[in-house]
């Protein structure tokens, strides 16, 4: 269970990358604000899918 949980985290903070890129190109997001959020959903996903893969091993 807790390794879909892991693969789950990480799935969606890949999409929420995707969906902070759009806002972004959108013009929506300034890229202050931009670069935040992706470092936090980029340090939320290295932890998920390092997890995810220390368990699968």
């Amino acid at each position: 269970m807790k390794k879909k949980l892991l693969r789950i985290i990480s799935i969606a903070a890949l999409l929420i990358c995707l969906v902070l890129a759009g806002l972004n190109f959108s013009g929506k997001i300034s890229a202050p604000a931009l670069k935040l959020w992706f470092l936090l959903i980029s340090v939320v996903y290295f932890v998920a899918a390092t997890a995810y893969v220390s368990r699968k091993a």
